[in-house]
């Protein structure tokens, strides 16, 4: 009679532990991962060969007195910041013009 709270206080440790161990990542898994990270980053690098920096000065959010923010970055990913904002703002206009009717 006295094994069995033994036994069920074991069982129940286990799979209160179990989770916790299974859910934390080793160290072998985060170098894994940031090495993942630095191949698909240099992969892109060589791709896009050496685009110069270009730095802007974004205009503040209106409403607010908190000042605009500078954000560099490459050639590249302007044209498609600018890309994606003209294509938001086209599809703004066309359902303003959708719901309108």
């Amino acid at each position: 009679m006295k094994t069995f709270p033994l036994a069920a206080a074991t069982i129940g440790a286990f799979f209160a532990f179990a989770p916790l161990q299974a859910q934390e990542p080793t160290e072998a898994d985060a170098k894994i991962e940031r090495a993942a990270v630095t191949d698909e980053a240099a992969a892109e690098d060589s791709q896009r060969g050496d685009e110069a920096i270009v730095c802007r000065d974004l205009a503040p959010k209106v409403g607010t007195r908190i000042p605009g923010r500078r954000v560099c970055l490459p050639i590249y990913q302007w044209e498609e910041w600018e890309k994606t904002t003209r294509e938001t703002a086209q599809d703004v206009e066309m359902r303003g013009r959708l719901y309108a009717n």
